[in-house]
């Protein structure tokens, strides 16, 4: 925790939802805050950025539900400030956009608290990009103006003023919709044959956009009973939807892909799959905590009688290196024995600390390295540096074949809470082990949703189908280009069938 006197308070955008849409200096913040005050708007991968030790305070609003009212969280900066406690304000957005984050300066300046804001894309330029539409152009717009379509308490919505420019983009329209649709038709830019639409949660996957005129767009609302909180976009520059809408012609736009990771572990699988249009959710399941006791037991005379060590994840790799390495040995006491990976993450992992894998199976399970080595392991003695809890395949099968095999527990997998919010139907959900799949069907996290599975391994599939759970989908190959591959053959199905 941060030892300073007296903390600080970050009011920091967190972004329209897309989680990339983050600042790396709004990142670097989280990172090293004490408390965390956070927004529903603000995606919950965000969270994954901070410390474990971090206070995480939910503080969202939505209409009609508000878990905490901005005196409550004035009450939290004036609760852990005073503490030299670093607190930061993640707010949908950016801060100062229809953010509060006005008031929440001048209520920190009166008490006397340090700050500093860190801006955020805004919904109201992200979700028009997301939508296809510019809010400048040259030839269609060359001013733009925002509004609120809510008059503040004690005012009437004919005192709001609203503003004349080429484009407009209203925030929170739904409640006056008719008025406002009525009041814009008669300024001198637009007529009730103006192109208007209605925008939904923009850059995420239920992205979603009602499309009409200043004449027919509250009737189209009603008729097909939008009736979810938007942006109301108004202007020539919204024709341009029809050529431009660049993110709906993404393969993968409009799914959710539910991936148990931690970002780091998960970006290559995010990556590949964000930039095909999906929205990433990574949950961690689990965290890894060394077996302190156990890593002792590594030392060079440990690893003389070994000629044969059997990797089967990346998390054993690293645990092992890291025991090495306090052991005061390295790899090169690793010299002249067989290096076995169980896939080809596992051996990325080895390459990482320097070592090569002499064997990787084709199939990517403890199978896979049975099927991979000789049927007679008479002269080998096999050390298996491993989790606490393992199905003991392996050893068993070693030992069937006359080898000497040692599994040496290196840590403790610590299985996570999962999130408040569950996963919704429709949702593509990623397995890569059986212990994962038991933990999330024992969880609140799962509740009858018909999801998509995609598993890595026939063993992690079946153990889904257990639960009665269909489509399973299981890649070619345990890798980031295998679920890749899996999931845009899936959906390439589904587009054949339309």
């Amino acid at each position: 925790m941060n030892n300073q006197s007296k903390g600080r308070v970050y009011l920091v955008g967190a972004g329209a939802g897309d989680p990339e849409l983050i600042t790396l200096k709004a990142i670097r913040v989280l990172e090293n805050a004490d408390v965390v005050l956070y927004d529903f708007l603000a995606h919950p991968n965000l969270l994954h950025y901070c410390s474990e030790k971090a206070i995480l305070i939910n503080v969202g609003k939505r209409k009609g539900c508000h878990l905490k009212t901005q005196e409550d969280i004035h009450a939290l900066f004036l609760k852990y400030v005073p503490l030299g406690l670093d607190v930061v304000r993640l707010k949908g957005g950016d801060p100062l956009v229809f953010g509060r984050g006005g008031e929440e300066m001048c209520f920190l300046e009166s008490h006397g608290i340090s700050y500093e804001v860190i801006p955020g894309i805004s919904s109201v330029i992200a979700g028009p990009t997301y939508a296809g539409i510019p809010l400048s152009h040259r030839e269609l717009s060359s001013s733009i103006a925002v509004v609120t379509g809510v008059p503040k308490a004690g005012m009437t919505l004919d005192e709001i003023v609203l503003p004349e420019a080429d484009t407009v983009v209203v925030v929170m329209p739904m409640t006056f919709l008719h008025v406002l649709c009525e009041r814009f038709s008669q300024q001198s830019r637009f007529n009730l044959d103006t192109p208007a639409v209605l925008l939904y949660s923009m850059t995420r996957s239920d992205q979603d956009v009602l499309e009409g005129t200043l004449g027919t767009l509250p009737d189209l609302a009603v008729s097909s009973e939008w009736k979810r909180p938007s942006l109301l976009v108004v202007g020539e520059v919204v024709r341009s939807r029809k050529s431009l809408s660049w993110r709906e012609s993404l393969p993968l736009f409009g799914y959710r892909v539910i991936v148990f990771r931690t970002i780091s572990q998960g970006k290559n699988l995010t990556h590949r799959l964000s930039r095909l249009g999906a929205e990433v959710w990574t949950v961690p399941i689990f965290k890894i905590v060394s077996r302190e006791t156990d890593h002792k037991t590594i030392s060079f005379s440990f690893l003389q009688s070994f000629s044969m060590i059997v990797f089967t994840s990346s998390n054993g790799v690293y645990q092992f290196v890291l025991a090495l390495m306090q052991s005061d040995c390295d790899v090169r006491h690793l010299a002249g024995k067989r290096i076995i990976a169980v896939g080809d993450r596992t051996a990325d992992a080895l390459l990482t600390v320097g070592l090569k894998a002499d064997v990787i199976p084709e199939k990517a399970c403890s199978e896979g390295i049975c099927d991979a080595l000789s049927t007679n392991l008479d002269a080998e003695t096999i050390l298996i540096p491993t989790a606490s809890k393992t199905r003991g395949i392996l050893a068993k099968d070693f030992r069937g074949r006359g080898a000497s095999v040692t599994e040496l527990s290196l840590y403790d997998s610590q299985f996570l809470p999962f999130p408040d919010q569950g996963i919704r139907d429709g949702d593509f959900v990623v397995f890569t082990s059986v212990s994962m799949v038991t933990h999330f069907f024992q969880s609140d996290f799962y509740d009858g949703q018909k999801m998509v599975s995609f598993c890595i391994g026939d063993v992690t599939a079946d153990a889904v189908k257990d639960y009665g759970v269909e489509p399973v989908i299981v890649s070619e190959t345990a890798t980031e280009n295998g679920l890749e591959n899996a999931i845009m053959g899936y959906v390439d199905g589904l587009k054949e069938c339309e």
